[in-house]
C-alpha cells in the first residue's frame, strides 16, 4: 500500500507479487513490470507508468485517482477493467493518442 504524500519509485520485475496494489495517496511510479503479475491497482492518488519503449497495460485500475504515462514508444491500455475516474495524462515521445480500448466512467483525459 502506498500512502502519504510524495513519490514512491518502484523498480525491477515484481511479477512474483500477485496481490492488489493500493495507492491511497501520493504517487506510485515505475515500469509496468514493477506493479506485479496480478496487475490490479486500486488508485486514489496518482499511478505513473514510466517506460522507455513500447508498453501495454492489460490489467485493471479502479478508483478516483489518475494515470500518467511517460517515456518513449507506444503505450496501449487494453481490456475493459479500467474504471478509474481520474485524469489520464500522457507525455510520450510518439503520438499520445494511441491510448485506446479502455473504459473510464466518467473519463476525463488530458492527452498531450
Amino acid at each position: 500500500m502506498k500512502s502519504g504524500s510524495g513519490v514512491t519509485r518502484m523498480t525491477g520485475d515484481n511479477t512474483g507479487f500477485s496481490g492488489t496494489v493500493d495507492v491511497v495517496a501520493g504517487e506510485l511510479r515505475g515500469p509496468i513490470a514493477s506493479f506485479g503479475a496480478n496487475r490490479v491497482i486500486t488508485n486514489a492518488g496518482l499511478v505513473s507508468f514510466v517506460e522507455s519503449g513500447d508498453a501495454v497495460w492489460d490489467g485493471a485500475i479502479t478508483g478516483s485517482g489518475s494515470l500518467r504515462v511517460t517515456g518513449g514508444g507506444r503505450f496501449e491500455i487494453v481490456g475493459s477493467n479500467n474504471t478509474y475516474s481520474g485524469n489520464t495524462l500522457s507525455r510520450r515521445m510518439q503520438t499520445s493518442r494511441q491510448i485506446h480500448a479502455f473504459t473510464c466512467t466518467p473519463c476525463r483525459s488530458n492527452l498531450r
